[in-house]
């Protein structure tokens, strides 16, 4: 993905084997059921009417990781709250399908492993991130008492149901 220039690109291609990280300095997840809800009445409504969903301007950063890989990094400078929240739906969706085989490519190529993310929002919202898409049924909402782990499992949830 070359993103040195304004271009459009689809989604998949966005996400598919690239990594992601959400800076220090970007403030936490805090979109609610509201903003969550309209970017998923868009897409559907898109995807009814066999047309492109314009998401905004998203804005990357590319970054080389030095050390066991050689993968590209791309530092999220503008769109992190629709992109966390495109990866939890995806992550939801993947989920859903039937086929083994086909749901851990899917997952390998867009989502990743627990430790090892394609998107990793730095400090605790990572950790929080991760263990959300693969341990959901054992997180008790009660016992969430950072306000983005509340809205990203408040995500998390309207997605699935």
């Amino acid at each position: 993905m070359s993103i040195s220039k304004s271009q459009t690109e689809k989604i998949g291609s966005i996400f598919n084997g690239n990594r992601f990280v959400i800076p220090a300095y970007q403030r936490k997840y805090s979109w609610t059921n509201t903003e969550c809800k309209d970017l998923w009445q868009d897409i559907e409504e898109s995807v009814n009417d066999r047309m492109n969903h314009f998401l905004g301007t998203l804005s990357f950063k590319e970054n080389k990781v030095i050390g066991l890989t050689t993968d590209t990094v791309y530092e999220i400078i503008d769109g992190q709250q629709r992109i966390t929240t495109l990866f939890i739906l995806l992550k939801v969706l993947i989920d859903k399908l039937d086929d083994f085989a086909t749901r851990e490519g899917l997952q390998r190529a867009f989502i990743g492993s627990k430790d090892n993310l394609k998107l990793k929002p730095l400090g605790v919202d990572g950790d929080f991130l991760a263990n959300l898409l693969f341990e959901y049924d054992s997180i008790k909402a009660d016992k969430i008492y950072v306000r983005s782990h509340k809205y990203m499992y408040s995500a998390m949830t309207l997605c699935i149901f």
